[in-house]
């Protein structure tokens, strides 16, 4: 199982992260293919889970 830096480098690069079953949950795999998607998470693990809190309400009604 790869570290979250190792994680985090893989999917930032646009490389396909997989990972097996563990705990009860299947295997899988995530690849994101598209820059946008890169930048979106670059941005959301820059940002901090405080700002991004603060925000949710703004952006995500459903997580009131």
């Amino acid at each position: 199982m790869p570290s979250f830096a190792e994680a985090r480098e893989t999917l930032l690069n646009g490389n396909t992260l997989s990972w097996g079953t563990f705990g009860g949950h299947k295997r899988g795999t995530i690849r994101l293919r598209q820059p946008g998607q890169r930048r979106l998470l670059a941005y959301l693990l820059a940002a901090g889970m405080e700002k991004l809190s603060k925000q949710r309400k703004k952006y995500v009604p459903s997580m009131r």
